[in-house]
C-alpha cells in the first residue's frame, strides 16, 4: 500500500483522461492535497511489537505514537502467521480491539481552512471469521466516504486496504483517530493517516471551433481574470488582452474571436 488557484493558466489544446480505482486516494478535488507541501503523512508498519509505536514513516513534524488495545482472544503482535501470505509484522487485535493515534496539529487545531483526513487501514479478510472491516472514528471530523483497495492474497483470504475520508471544517478541530476492530476480530498490517488542505484546481479554458470564429470559455465562478492571447510562446512580452467582454452563458464565461487560420495561444491571468 504502499494551490490556491494558480494566478495563470495556459491552453493550446486540452484533453483530460480520468482513471480511478475503488479506493478514495485518486486525485479527486478533496484528496488533491496529497503529497503537496503542507500535507502530512504518518505510517505505522508494525515492524516491531512496541506499544505504543512511533510512526515509522513521517513526512512532516514530529511523528506520533499509535497505541494498541487488544480485545478478547487477541494474539497481539505477530511477526508472521500461517495462511496470511507474505505479510509480516501485524497486530491480531482480537474482538473489538482498538488502535488510536493523535492527529497532526493541522487537523487537531482550529485553523482557518477546511482540512481533509485520509485514514488507510490494511487488514485481513477471509469471508469467514474475518469478514468485517474495522471501523474508523474521528471526533470533530465529518465522514465523507469509504473506498476499498486490494494489496495481496493469502492462502485463505486477502489483505484489503480500507480508506476512509474525513472533513474538518474551518475553525474546528478533530480528536484522536480510533480504529476499532470487528466483533469477530481484526488483523491489521498497516495504518496510514494523512491530512491536508484542499488544493484548488487551476482555471481551465475550453476552446471550441465555430467555423468562422473560435469560442473561448471558462468557469463563470472565476472572477477577476483577464483573457490574453499570444502567437509566439517564446515571446513572453507578446501577451495581449483580448478586448471582448465575456458573455455569461449558464455556468460559463464565453468570448468569440475570429478564426484566421494562424496559431494563437490563450491564457487566463489574474492581475
Amino acid at each position: 500500500m504502499n494551490k490556491a488557484i494558480n494566478r495563470m493558466a495556459m491552453v493550446a489544446v486540452a484533453m483530460t483522461v480520468l482513471a480511478a480505482r475503488d479506493g478514495v486516494a485518486a486525485d479527486n478535488s478533496d484528496t488533491s492535497w496529497r503529497g503537496h507541501p503542507g500535507s502530512t503523512h504518518q505510517e505505522w508498519r508494525f515492524d516491531t511489537g512496541a506499544n505504543p509505536l512511533t510512526a515509522e514513516v513521517c513526512n512532516a513534524g514530529a511523528p506520533h505514537s499509535a497505541t494498541m488495545a487488544p480485545g478478547r482472544f487477541a494474539l497481539g503482535w505477530q511477526s508472521q502467521l500461517p495462511g496470511l501470505g507474505d505479510a509480516s509484522g501485524y497486530w491480531d487485535m482480537g474482538r473489538s480491539g482498538s488502535i488510536s493515534t493523535p492527529l497532526p496539529s493541522l487537523a487537531s487545531e482550529p485553523v482557518t481552512a477546511v482540512r481533509y483526513i485520509l485514514v488507510s487501514v490494511c487488514q485481513y479478510q477471509d469471508g469467514s471469521i474475518y469478514n468485517e472491516l474495522a471501523a474508523v472514528s474521528i471526533p470533530g471530523a465529518t465522514y465523507v466516504r469509504t473506498g476499498v483497495d486490494y494489496t495481496a492474497i493469502g492462502t485463505l483470504g486477502e489483505w484489503q486496504v480500507n480508506q476512509t475520508l474525513w472533513r474538518v471544517e474551518a475553525g474546528e478541530s478533530a480528536g484522536l483517530v480510533t480504529i476499532t476492530g470487528a466483533a469477530n476480530g481484526s488483523i491489521v498490517d498497516q495504518v496510514v493517516v494523512e491530512a491536508g488542505i484542499p488544493v484548488s484546481a487551476p482555471p481551465l479554458l475550453a476552446v471550441r471551433s465555430l467555423g468562422a470564429s473560435v469560442e473561448i470559455a471558462w468557469a463563470a465562478s472565476l472572477q477577476g481574470f483577464v483573457l490574453e492571447s499570444n502567437t509566439d510562446l517564446n515571446n513572453a512580452q507578446g501577451w495581449q488582452v483580448v478586448n471582448s467582454v465575456p458573455e455569461i452563458v449558464g455556468d460559463e464565461q464565453r468570448v468569440q474571436v475570429p478564426a484566421d487560420g494562424s496559431g494563437v495561444f490563450f491564457r487566463l491571468r489574474k492581475p
